[in-house]
């Protein structure tokens, strides 16, 4: 795995999610859904990538990105 997507129709629900502190653990950059615990533990740009409900295009823009410079997935993670 080089990058952890987690992107929860509920995530306004969550608290902090065990899966994005497990991919964090694994340094991996994050790709979530912005809302609930994520916010608090996801730095948009920094950490990983917050993405708003519905933006199937940011997603995968964002993961091709992601994909496409393995420094910054590296650094990222």
């Amino acid at each position: 795995m080089d990058i952890g997507v987690l992107i929860s129709s509920k995530t306004h629900l969550e608290g902090i999610s065990n899966a994005i502190l497990e991919m964090m653990a694994a340094k991996k950059p994050v790709i979530a859904k912005r809302g609930g615990g994520t916010n608090e533990i996801v730095e948009d740009g920094q950490t990983g990538f917050l993405i708003d409900k519905g933006e199937a295009d940011v997603l995968s823009s964002r993961i091709v990105f992601l994909l496409s410079d393995e420094s910054l997935w590296h650094k990222m993670g």
